[in-house]
């Protein structure tokens, strides 16, 4: 599998949005994809703040989940 992401400008900041195909490597290292034309998935990565904060607060499906702090915070 390989991953492609770019940062694109967002609400709170960047915005990582990456796509994914399936396939392998070879002995060279290089990666040919089993299907150039077929995505394996789409998906984005946004760990600013205020995109951490809106999401915590408003769940649009209603499920109940446990809450990650995925940045440490230090208090000084």
């Amino acid at each position: 599998m390989i991953d492609l992401m770019v940062a694109v400008k967002g609400k709170y900041g960047p915005v990582f949005v990456g796509k994914t195909w399936l396939g392998r490597y070879d002995e060279k290292g290089e990666f040919a994809a089993s299907n150039p034309d077929k995505l394996n998935n789409w998906y984005f990565l946004d760990f600013n703040e205020g995109a951490l904060r809106e999401q915590r607060e408003s769940h649009w499906d209603g499920s109940r989940e446990e809450m990650l702090d995925p940045i440490p915070h230090v208090d000084n």
